[in-house]
């Protein structure tokens, strides 16, 4: 948007989200963030001058190799997004399931049966390919990707994952945009931290992972913050598993029929926890993709 007759000196950060082609246009681009703006980022008695001194360039699309031009650069280190690692978690327990036993068709009962492992291997892989579904093949990103995406857009390609199809789906497609949406209450960011940490605690009772008595605790604890709020209707409905998964004899021969009830029933009141708890499942979150950073790193954030 920012090319000829646009003078913005608080620019700071350029965004190049399409192919330009255009090496007059680019430049024109470029210039935006040449702007002079004095006192930027406020009186800084240290720094009265405080200005604007640099600017930076984020190229999507090639723009700066297609016109070989020699801006510094940096390499960049894509975020994984939340929604990228709920399809990643899922598929892994897929995976874990296929180990467990073979993924028979005929057991498929859709995404809402989750009676038995087998049942609740099928109701993620009938889920698991609507992002795919949704992807526009048109689109400049998906595009380099659109084998992959015709592939995994049919259902039958999720029967059984091998090696194969997982390295496909997992580097080639979960990254991309999709048209998919899903509804309101499943796009909640609490509800989808919460989902991210009850797949983990399914996973860990399947491979008998370190991490469940900490999850579990997690949970538990989000559990008993719930309790003190039985006086919202949707809270109070669950009033009893709530009460049952704080508590300890629940616990005792759990089953991942049991853990996926629980995760259905308690993420659409993962909103109404309090902030502390609530810091508590981004925290693992964040321990999750970077490792065991210190809890006190992060108590800044909302």
């Amino acid at each position: 948007m920012l090319d000829t007759g646009i003078d913005v000196p608080e620019v700071v950060n350029l965004v190049f989200a399409k192919p330009v082609f255009s090496k007059i246009k680019f430049w024109q681009m470029v210039g935006r963030g040449t702007r002079l703006r004095p006192v930027l980022y406020g009186l800084d008695s240290a720094n009265p001058d405080h200005a604007k001194q640099n600017f930076y360039v984020f190229d999507f699309c090639g723009n700066i190799d297609f016109f070989s031009s020699q801006l510094d650069r940096s390499e960049g280190r894509r975020a994984v997004t939340l929604t990228e690692k709920f399809l990643q978690r899922q598929l892994d327990l897929v995976r874990v399931l296929d180990k467990r036993q073979q993924p028979y068709p005929d057991r498929d009962a859709g995404p809402d049966a989750i009676g038995t492992e087998s049942e609740i291997r099928w109701s993620l892989a009938d889920r698991l390919p609507h992002p795919v579904t949704g992807m526009n093949l048109d689109n400049f990103l998906v595009r380099p990707h659109r084998r992959e995406a015709e592939v995994f857009s049919d259902f039958g390609s999720w029967h059984r994952v091998d090696d194969d199809a997982d390295t496909a789906i997992r580097d080639h497609l979960f990254g991309l945009p999709s048209e998919f949406r899903p509804d309101d209450e499943e796009t909640c960011e609490e509800a989808k931290r919460f989902d991210l940490m009850a797949f983990g605690l399914q996973l860990s009772a399947l491979e008998g992972g370190k991490d469940f008595a900490k999850l579990r605790a997690k949970i538990q604890d989000i559990a008993s913050n719930l309790l003190t709020k039985t006086n919202i209707p949707a809270v109070g409905e669950q009033a009893e598993l709530l009460e049952a998964v704080a508590g300890e004899e629940w616990w005792n021969d759990v089953t991942l029929p049991m853990l996926e009830d629980m995760r259905r029933r308690m993420r659409k009141l993962a909103r109404l926890t309090d902030p502390k708890v609530k810091r508590n499942v981004v925290y693992t979150d964040f321990v999750d993709e970077f490792g065991d950073i210190s809890e006190a790193e992060i108590q800044g954030m909302p």
